[in-house]
């Protein structure tokens, strides 16, 4: 009997998704902006999901004056000669594997001295180099001139674009470009094969309805219950990670800040860290620990990413925590290396109490890390070289000197002084040895992982720590196969994971559409509210979207911890990818989602964090 009402129950609720599934509006795909008519968050400055790729004299606007069609082309011009300038457009692979495709467009040019074009390149799994199959060059086109190009594209490629071509000076305009696959035009292209029924009934049957995503007024009694399910996920973990597709979004912000409180209630976490200096997260420690001032003057120096009233109220609520419970506080602290000069300013003022000798040594080998670290891009190679070696020598120095004073020192703060000493000096190495090995080597996400380990061993022992990072930084990378894992494997949390195995969990913070608080680009630093597209057809995020709609609950939690053992769920997935920058798109990444999360928390629909930096 109560096997067949659990039937009964199973059965209702397949019956539920396909009705949701049938009668919902089609999943989005990728829209292919190739006719320039769709503007971007920057109005005429650039066409939605075109990137300048290269930097000179080159500009790339809309423009309304001249054009072949629509109401807009894309005007290229350069008034001086600085070498091949490129703009182009990532396409989705899915559809286009093991296809004839053929890109069409128009280009017209004014004194140009030089050549316009276009191309379509791929790169198939295994090379080094993409493959480019380029139009012909245009250089006298005084009126507009259709050029195509023709590639059959490999069932292994792995990565696609178009890209427009400007060299020399003069103006190009480029307009009305079209795709076809195996002879049929295209606008939008499908990303990944959709989720069937019975994946959506397994993603239904391993989520659990999360009520709201706002933690409770201090001094009420805060609602638990739906969370218990992250508990069961969670269970004894001396650290757990909470990511965010998205840095500056107000649900994922205000999700953590409820999860915080109920993992201190409930689960006797003492530790919080942030992605962030621990230097500049020492000053909103201040605060919380009962120091004087405001939660708004606290978190003044931390990145600007974190500077939300979301954010703030999660501080104030840590305040209000620690003056009621002054003998069991929570600390706030940081584990990322982004900032070199305070780490070697506080090596300097905790070197005043040493030999006269001791600091001179140190500043001739840190002054000039000190004076042009934030310069760091424009500098060579081998000066960035001398920065580790002298950070290096002067890590050994610090560690050196400190564990020798620690073997006469009894008073615990005297210790922990000087443990700080040694992690000033480790800061500033590890800001010297990614600078100069780049971010491509994923020094930081080891430095960080380092980091974290010293908070828990050696700040503050023994102690339950929760994490806040971005998705990409916590994931565990736990695929035998590099290439199916966020950083192949070399994440944060990939280090934390191979050191703590089961201590350590990971969850991510998904969305299927709304809004984010970003820059408006990399050069362009206003703070504003930037659309998210929404969930293509194929990901996991459009997946989940469905059992929202069937189970009428604005948050869901999913247990990956069984996802290993199943095939289409393990297989390479589009994950969305939003940092503090403007990204129209957001789906080209790839991942096995069930090696990187132990769980996933996701939201429906989501809006921007209420910046102070507007």
């Amino acid at each position: 009997m109560i096997r067949n009402t659990h039937h009964c129950k199973k059965s209702i609720t397949l019956f539920i998704l396909i009705i949701f599934i049938s009668i919902s509006p089609c999943g989005a795909q990728q829209i292919l902006n190739l006719d320039f008519e769709k503007t971007s968050i920057e109005g005429m400055a650039r066409p939605w999901g075109w990137d300048m790729m290269t930097y000179g004299s080159t500009t790339a606007v809309m423009d309304t004056t001249v054009k072949k069609a629509g109401h807009y082309s894309l005007k290229m011009e350069a008034a001086s000669n600085t070498g091949e300038q490129v703009m182009d457009f990532y396409l989705e692979e899915y559809e286009l594997k093991n296809k004839t495709v053929i890109v069409e467009g128009w280009i017209k040019t004014h004194e140009l001295k030089g050549e316009a074009s276009f191309y379509l390149g791929y790169m198939a799994a295994g090379d080094s180099v993409a493959t480019v199959t380029r139009s012909t060059n245009i250089t006298t086109a005084n009126d507009w001139t259709k050029l195509s190009v023709t590639v059959k594209i490999p069932a292994n490629t792995i990565s696609i674009s178009i890209g427009i071509k400007h060299a020399g000076t003069g103006i190009a305009w480029f307009d009305n470009f079209s795709l076809s696959v195996n002879g049929k035009k295209k606008k939008q292209l499908e990303i990944a094969l959709p989720f069937s029924t019975k994946q959506i009934q397994w993603l239904n049957d391993n989520t659990s309805s999360v009520k709201t995503v706002d933690a409770a007024l201090f001094g009420t009694t805060p609602y638990e219950e739906d969370l218990s399910f992250f508990k069961s996920i969670v269970g004894d973990a001396r650290i757990i990670a909470l990511g965010e597709s998205t840095h500056g979004t107000s649900e994922f912000f205000r999700l953590k800040h409820r999860v915080l409180e109920y993992a201190i209630n409930k689960m006797g976490v003492r530790v919080f860290a942030i992605e962030d200096h621990p230097l500049v997260v020492a000053r909103a420690n201040q605060y919380v620990m009962g120091g004087p001032g405001t939660a708004r003057a606290a978190m003044g120096n931390m990145l600007g990413v974190w500077q939300t009233k979301e954010v703030h109220d999660m501080i104030d609520w840590m305040r209000r925590y620690n003056d009621v419970h002054p003998t069991d506080k929570v600390i706030f602290t940081g584990f990322d290396i982004q900032n070199h000069s305070i780490a070697i300013d506080s090596l300097y003022s905790f070197l005043e109490r040493t030999p006269p000798e001791v600091k001179q040594q140190v500043k001739a080998l840190l002054d000039g890390l000190r004076k042009n670290g934030h310069n760091s891009y424009s500098v060579s190679d081998s000066v960035k070289l001398s920065w580790f070696n002298n950070s290096k020598e002067v890590l050994n120095l610090i560690s050196s000197l400190c564990n020798t004073w620690m073997l006469t020192i009894k008073n615990p703060e005297q210790k922990m002084s000087l443990e700080w000493a040694i992690q000033y000096a480790t800061l500033i190495n590890q800001f010297a040895e990614n600078t100069y090995k780049g971010h491509a080597s994923l020094h930081r996400d080891i430095a960080m992982a380092d980091n974290v380990t010293w908070i828990i061993d050696v700040y503050k022992p023994g102690a339950k720590a929760l994490l806040w990072a971005h998705d990409v930084h916590i994931s565990r990378g736990e695929h035998a196969n590099k290439d199916m894992n966020i950083y192949y494997g070399k994440s944060m949390g990939a280090h934390l994971a191979r050191k703590y195995g089961t201590a350590y969990k990971s969850l991510g913070i998904f969305t299927y559409q709304g809004e984010y608080s970003c820059y408006v680009s990399y050069t362009n630093f206003k703070v504003t509210d930037c659309p998210l597209y929404i969930s293509p057809r194929g990901s996991l995020d459009e997946a989940l979207h469905q059992v929202i709609l069937a189970k009428k609950t604005p948050a869901l939690l999913l247990d990956l911890r069984k996802a290993r053992t199943l095939d289409w769920l393990t297989k390479l997935t589009p994950v969305r990818f939003a940092n503090h920058v403007n990204i129209e798109y957001g789906y080209a990444t790839r991942h096995s989602i069930p090696y990187q999360f132990d769980g996933i928390f996701f939201i429906d629909k989501t809006s921007s964090a209420k910046s102070y930096a507007r």
